[in-house]
């Protein structure tokens, strides 16, 4: 009788915890989220609210947690991205119907506690706010990411801490060890976090993007490239000087233009002045024999906007910017029949943007001149800077 009295108390209990949610942060998949078994292949995101969710007005921190832990159910893709699921549409419609959702600081620590990587993906992915990251999620953060291994939990951990790397040392250490994962997306993640211009202190940061620079996997280089002028660092230059001369490499040319035009352009704050850079970057529009693939043509249009209010303020402090050279080389891109037209009708975009209206004005006899098969489209492009001009 006692056996049979104990027995039946400790299945009560069980039925008790799981009552009140049990483990709010399990493995899921075949387990569901600790709190219960649910058919999450045939449920819409209405059913997930339904099941978990009594008054979307007041929902329980344990509520939202068991509903995050859901995530465990979705399917992690090679792209360390989540598969469409329902969860992702559960929680957006609760945000949609204006429902009163536990804040980050309540619920981001206790699902980095999760056994599922897709869980603790989602928890990391939400430390920060438009203040940074708080002290407690940092904290919390460290601790989780001291023993994790899972590539897609370490690549939301470092698209959630890109700007950190800098004011805090062990996790611009965790960046920087990021920049050497065996999994090719983590390392395109490091290489876009890295460069992020909060990182500038972070010891280390250029080497690495040069490093990344030289990876085998050609959207890591991309990355790298395009990210690495965030660091204002002169070091970068001639790596990118390197590529920009290699014609194999003419899908990376814009990425590394960009990088070369936030050292010296660097719309839209003109702030920064080497001349290096603008020296490399010119060299590169200089060069010949031009063909469709270089200079890139969205490397030719990075330098059509500007920023009415720093310009003209970047224009006295940027000694070595000519406006003759610069509407010299334009004015030959756009004469060049071998050049791809975009990069032709961009240049007369800069030319527009940076030289005076006397001389966007003498450049209409080369371009009323034009007779090739991209003559009518940069013709067009003339037409309509002349009318913003005019206006």
């Amino acid at each position: 009788m006692k056996k049979l009295l104990a027995l039946i108390l400790t299945i009560g209990m069980i039925f008790t915890l799981a009552s009140c949610g049990g483990d709010k942060t399990g493995s899921g998949g075949n387990q569901g989220n600790g709190a219960k078994k649910i058919d999450y292949a045939n449920m819409t995101e209405d059913d997930l609210i339904k099941e978990f969710i009594k008054d979307e007005q007041n929902i329980t921190l344990d509520e939202f947690i068991n509903l995050a832990s859901t995530y465990s159910y979705a399917t992690i893709n090679d792209k360390l991205e989540l598969d469409e699921n329902i969860t992702d549409k559960a929680i957006k419609k609760l945000k949609e119907n204006k429902a009163k959702l536990p804040a980050a600081k309540e619920f981001v620590e206790p699902l980095l506690k999760s056994e599922a990587p897709q869980v603790r993906g989602y928890a990391i992915s939400n430390v920060g706010s438009l203040l940074g990251v708080s002290d407690g999620h940092i904290s919390a953060a460290k601790e989780m990411l001291k023993n994790e291994k899972d590539p897609y939990v370490i690549c939301c951990a470092v698209r959630a801490l890109a700007n950190e790397g800098g004011k805090d040392a062990d996790i611009g250490a965790f960046l920087l060890n990021s920049a050497k994962n065996e999994n090719s997306k983590v390392r395109k993640q490091a290489a876009m976090a890295i460069g992020s211009s909060w990182n500038k202190g972070l010891d280390g940061a250029v080497d690495a993007m040069i490093t990344l620079m030289g990876d085998s996997d050609k959207d890591v280089r991309s990355r790298a490239y395009e990210y690495a002028g965030g660091l204002g660092d002169e070091k970068i230059i001639e790596p990118i000087v390197t590529m920009l001369n290699n014609p194999e490499d003419a899908e990376l040319h814009g990425n590394g233009i960009d990088s070369l035009n936030k050292l010296w352009y660097d719309f839209p704050f003109h702030e920064k002045t080497s001349e290096a850079a603008y020296r490399a970057t010119m060299d590169y529009f200089k060069k010949t024999p031009r063909t469709k693939d270089v200079p890139s043509w969205t490397a030719v249009g990075s330098l059509k906007n500007k920023n009415d209010s720093h310009y003209e303020e970047w224009r006295a402090k940027a000694t070595y910017f000519s406006e003759d050279e610069f509407a010299q080389i334009m004015t030959d891109i756009i004469k060049d029949t071998n050049a791809n037209g975009f990069a032709r009708s961009g240049a007369v975009e800069n030319i527009a943007v940076h030289c005076s209206k006397e001389t966007f004005d003498s450049l209409a006899a080369v371009i009323d001149g034009l007779t090739d098969k991209d003559a009518k489209d940069i013709q067009d492009k003339y037409k309509s800077q002349a009318e913003k001009l005019n206006q």
